[in-house]
């Protein structure tokens, strides 16, 4: 019988954690087995887990002694799960109670894929809305590894990380999660993955992603980080073969978000973008931003998926 596992990666997230377990504890098909993987936190997040053994099928708590990071967790609870697929739920989002019903349906007979991921909803300061990824298909559909980078190239990046059931055997066989990547671990892990062995997308929205201060893909886009991390992106690029056109449309999706995020920006960085012939840097984009500050106070979300992708578009005609 295929056996479908979560684990929760925790760092002081009391706050949401028990929304989290209960998501978890609401499933109409239970998961075969939760872990939830404390990284040393000091806030009373252990009490809130302890609350819920009992509750959930097979929970198992690991607490950590010292503080690793996020990615660090998730290989030492894939070395830790006993399932044939898994999912890696952070602590402060949430899940439909038929997420885990949906997956196993379509897993169990498409056991040899890379992963199965579904549509999401976002939500920040107590309102939710769309998670904004592209809608590929109507209904469910197979996606097979020699169309993986034509249909990301097509339609942009639709795998969300709060839906993601990934087959363990693969994810450890590849590596797991390179940490040296920070942020963008999971993304390259997913592409790794749907190139290598095929993957399942659903237009069900199973899961609600919570959009905080403090997350890690936000600090991945700090200067002090994203150096280094573009570095190790492009090794992994060589090492996997990337297509050109998949190359060009990662790293424009970084550049974007790079300036989105820094108010502070370091020559460092866009002469690398340069160098590399990913992007031709153009001063004028510089002015997009005020106009982006300007919409996202407004919280025009639809003018503002419109005009990343309109940014997009410009990037694209650079090359």
């Amino acid at each position: 019988m295929l056996k479908l596992g979560i684990i929760v990666p925790n760092y002081n997230h009391a706050e949401f954690l028990r929304e989290t377990l209960k998501s978890i504890e609401n499933q109409t098909v239970k998961p075969d087995e939760v872990y939830l993987i404390d990284d040393n936190s000091t806030d009373n997040s252990i009490s809130i887990a302890n609350s819920f053994i009992g509750k959930i099928k097979n929970f198992k708590i690991i607490k950590k002694k010292l503080n690793t990071g996020t990615f660090d967790v998730l290989n030492h609870g894939l070395n830790k799960i006993n399932t044939d697929f898994v999912l890696f739920l952070s602590s402060n989002d949430l899940i439909a109670p038929t997420l885990v019903a949906n997956a196993k349906k379509s897993l169990i007979k498409n056991t040899d894929i890379g992963f199965w991921s579904a549509l999401t909803y976002k939500t920040q300061s107590n309102k939710t809305t769309k998670f904004l990824s592209p809608l590929i298909s109507t209904s469910e559909i197979l996606i097979k590894k020699d169309a993986i980078e034509k249909s990301l190239v097509k339609y942009d990046i639709w795998f969300t990380g709060s839906t993601t059931f990934y087959n363990k055997k693969y994810l450890k066989k590849n590596g797991g999660f390179n940490q040296k990547l920070h942020g963008f671990a999971d993304l390259i892990s997913s592409i790794n993955l749907a190139k290598l062995y095929g993957c399942i997308f659903s237009p069900m929205r199973l899961a609600t992603y919570r959009n905080h201060e403090n997350r890690l893909i936000e600090k991945t886009y700090t200067n002090k980080f994203i150096l280094k991390t573009l570095r190790e992106l492009n090794k992994n690029f060589i090492k996997n073969t990337y297509d050109n056109k998949l190359k060009k449309l990662l790293l424009q999706k970084i550049f974007i978000n790079y300036l989105f995020f820094n108010n502070k920006y370091n020559n460092k960085v866009l002469t690398y973008f340069n160098n590399n012939n990913f992007i031709i840097f153009n001063k004028k984009i510089f002015r997009f931003k005020k106009l982006w500050i300007l919409l996202s106070i407004l919280n025009f979300r639809y003018i503002r998926y419109f005009y990343y992708r309109f940014i997009k578009n410009i990037l694209n005609y650079k090359i």
